[in-house]
């Protein structure tokens, strides 16, 4: 998602990211590709991939992570707070930068992500929690992980990597989860058996 952007994302300093989910029995196959603001269908996923000027780097926020971990395990329901509670502490384990408007290293990135018009990576303008964008995949593996009771879920790449440089010829890439995810699990606000040792989902250090 960091190659090949367009003059008006590079102008925007952030690039769209539509995604798609498919269940099939217990493999979730989760699809993504960049998007216009114009071509966004109504309704759907999509979060932003932010250009940070002066760490030479892409970025999204804790808000976009969480809202597509909703949308992806627990839709048409939402995460409870005790859930996005739980889901922020294991998160923590991927180091997110706090980006503030205090801070003077991160105040120009903070106006760029206040700046932004729907969808908004941020909800109210306050200090925000950014991931390398790099993280993501791994992010959204440890998460969905602990819905299930298998040791062995695995996130593999079902497509060769592959992102072209103009909106028209731009793919789909895809990742699977498999092994036992269960959406019934997701969007109820109650503790789940994580994958990872003993106890309620999200006890314990994080683990990266």
């Amino acid at each position: 998602m960091a190659e090949g952007w367009s003059q008006e994302e590079w102008e925007n300093k952030r690039r769209l990211v539509l995604f798609r989910k498919q269940q099939t029995g217990s493999v979730l196959t989760v699809s993504f590709k960049p998007v216009s603001v114009a071509e966004r269908p109504p309704h759907s996923i999509c979060i932003s991939c932010i250009w940070w000027e002066e760490k030479q780097a892409c970025y999204v926020t804790s808000v976009d992570t969480i809202h597509l971990l909703e949308q992806l395990l627990a839709a048409p329901n939402r995460f409870g707070v005790d859930e996005k509670n739980r889901i922020r502490r294991n998160l923590e384990g991927f180091r997110p930068a706090t980006v503030s408007k205090a801070r003077a290293e991160s105040e120009e990135f903070f106006k760029v992500i206040m700046g932004f018009g729907n969808p908004k990576p941020r909800n109210i303008e306050k200090d925000v929690k950014v991931f390398h964008w790099k993280d993501l995949a791994a992010a959204l593996y440890k998460i969905i992980s602990k819905y299930s009771a298998s040791t062995t879920t695995l996130m593999t790449p079902t497509t060769s990597p592959h992102v072209a440089t103009t909106s028209q010829s731009r793919t789909w890439e895809a990742y699977s989860v498999a092994e036992g995810y269960h959406p019934s699990q997701a969007g109820s606000g109650h503790s789940h058996n994580p994958v990872y040792g003993g106890g309620a989902y999200g006890e314990g250090a994080p683990r990266a």
